[in-house]
């Protein structure tokens, strides 16, 4: 099927003409399920939730509940999401929540003490993490490398707040340095397309 489809493609290119580096940025192609498929080098996070599944903070101050919420949709279990979206609200604090997670027969894994490792093996596995940052609040750590730090933010939802990695990693253990995981399976990362090699 994969040989069909590169066969096809390339006599679309031939029969239309193969676009130039030019007509390939300005136009997007779809990747998965119609989603953007990003050309290298993108600043794309690595948790890319899409916008149906973000969701705001509710009940005056839900925000480790939302990110729970963020990190179950991104890794498959929607149903799970919904029914944590509709069984708590309001704030919460490592040592409920974990034991919220336990008793809703989750698997999940957590850091306390600021464990760096904790992050990168959490953006490595592609799920992302809940992580407390910004004055009592927690948002979603979806983007982690050498330089920056990605965060989704449940009081904004509709951006990536990017912010340099030394002062993101200072800033979220001053904060506390908890974070937290699912671990179930994320979905595969959106490929890359090179149009102009096809």
């Amino acid at each position: 099927m994969k040989w069909l489809w590169l066969w096809s493609a390339l006599l679309l290119g031939v029969a239309a003409g193969v676009p130039s580096a030019d007509d390939a940025q300005a136009r997007p192609a779809l990747g998965v399920n119609g989603t953007r498929a990003r050309s290298a080098p993108s600043f794309a996070p690595v948790v890319d939730l899409p916008p149906a599944w973000r969701t705001s903070n509710w009940g005056g101050g839900s925000c480790v509940h939302a990110s729970t919420v963020h990190l179950l949709h991104w890794q498959g279990q929607h149903e799970l999401a919904a029914w944590w979206r509709e069984a708590y609200s309001g704030g919460e604090y490592a040592s409920r929540l974990h034991a919220r997670l336990a008793a809703a027969g989750l698997r999940y894994a957590y850091t306390v003490d600021g464990d760096e490792a904790f992050l990168e093996w959490a953006l490595r596995t592609r799920r992302g993490a809940g992580i407390t940052y910004f004055p009592n609040h927690a948002v979603n750590l979806v983007h982690l490398d050498a330089e920056r730090a990605g965060l989704l933010d449940n009081n904004r939802v509709e951006q990536i707040v990017w912010i340099p990695r030394a002062e993101f990693l200072a800033r979220w253990k001053a904060y506390g340095g908890w974070a937290w995981t699912l671990v179930y399976d994320p979905p595969p990362p959106v490929p890359y397309l090179n149009i102009s090699s096809l």
